[in-house]
């Protein structure tokens, strides 16, 4: 397959990995060459959310994914987290990544990995598409369809379906409405 629908690039700088999120086939990639390796063609070396770089299936699970977004890594290069849209939720997983489909070890977002359903609450997403963790390590999540970003203050330590810390762009965390643009933010 070729790339559909990149959502999200993270350049891994400590490791040299440009993580890819491909979303139309349900994948993240991994590039590993080495800038100076670099042709006008590189191959993904690693593949997370398919068993094959020949496979595009919509899947949930601990190793599946639907309409990958974002990418980013943690600022002590242990934790990688992907933004899983279409099922609602964010994985992160043990970093590096060892092999292709590596299982997420937690899921935010659902309070277990099968569940894939929206929601708008302080543990629900509804579209999540962007990413930042800070050097604090807290984890934004752009929760797409509540219009609002949701704070995970330590988010390495974060266990599945964890409340999110704080909320931006809403009065409260089960407020998801578009009422248009104003100053406000919240805790």
């Amino acid at each position: 397959f070729t790339l559909d629908n990149v959502a999200g690039m993270f350049t891994d700088n400590a490791n040299g990995h440009l993580w890819v999120g491909d979303g139309g086939n349900n994948r993240v990639l991994r590039f590993s060459i080495p800038k100076s390796a670099w042709s006008d063609t590189p191959s993904a070396d690693m593949v997370l959310g398919q068993s094959s770089f020949t496979t595009n299936f919509a899947g949930a699970g601990a190793t599946g994914l639907d309409g990958t977004s974002n990418i980013v890594i943690d600022h002590t290069n242990n934790k990688l987290y992907v933004a899983d849209k279409s099922n609602h939720r964010v994985l992160r997983f043990s970093y590096p990544i060892t092999s292709n489909q590596q299982a997420a070890e937690v899921v935010l977002g659902q309070t277990n990995f099968i569940n894939t359903s929206s929601g708008t609450s302080q543990n629900k997403f509804n579209s999540p598409r962007a990413l930042a963790i800070d050097n604090t390590g807290r984890l934004w999540v752009g929760d797409w369809n509540n219009h609002r970003v949701l704070r995970f203050d330590n988010a390495h330590l974060k266990t599945n379906g964890a409340n999110a810390d704080g909320v931006l762009g809403q009065s409260n965390f089960n407020s998801g409405n578009n009422v248009g643009p104003s100053q406000s933010s919240t805790t």
